[in-house]
């Protein structure tokens, strides 16, 4: 609910608790006596929301119905909700095949590889993909190879300085390829 105050600032919720809250109302009998939860939506107050990062945000709780007039209603509790918002982005890289790892019997030779897919694309928060530099597709084999075969590889992401990154919130279009 009134996502715009932060959808204009470009930034995107990765991710966000879930919560259940307990409201509590007071007024006419009669009217409280036929509300049901789906009667009221409760969202956080999205106004401090400048940047990216996690934020400790307000709920808030108003009626959907107009007939509510004579009924007070308020979040009973904790009225706070934890939500990280950042830019989401798009970034595709090129898969790297690397055969480091394999095992070639004598009098054979490794020719060449071939890669189901060329590049992946990862949609996440800005944060996490700034990190990532390279794509590889580390192939492995259990014994010494002396014919073609299809291998499913695992892609595995690395930082300019080789550090392997791990995601959070960070999708993957695929997250494994098939090696020939």
């Amino acid at each position: 609910y009134d996502s715009a105050a932060y959808t204009s600032r470009g930034l995107s919720i990765v991710s966000a608790e879930d919560k259940t809250v307990n409201l509590k109302l007071s007024g006419d009998g009669y009217t409280i006596g036929s509300l049901q939860a789906s009667d009221f939506v409760v969202y956080p107050d999205w106004s401090s929301v400048r940047d990216s990062g996690e934020k400790n945000l307000r709920l808030q709780v108003r009626s959907q119905s107009t007939l509510l007039t004579g009924v007070s209603v308020s979040i009973d509790g904790d009225n706070t909700v934890d939500v990280v918002f950042d830019v989401v982005e798009e970034k595709t890289l090129p898969i790297q095949v690397t055969t480091n790892y394999l095992k070639i019997a004598d009098g054979y030779i490794l020719y060449g590889t071939e890669v189901s897919k060329e590049t992946v694309t990862l949609s996440g928060p800005s944060s996490e993909l700034d990190k990532v530099a390279t794509c590889t597709a580390e192939v492995t084999y259990t014994g010494e190879l002396n014919e073609s075969v299809t291998l499913s590889t695992p892609l595995r992401f690395y930082t300019a300085g080789g550090k392997e990154v791990t995601f959070e919130y960070t999708q993957l279009e695929e997250s494994s390829v098939d090696v020939t």
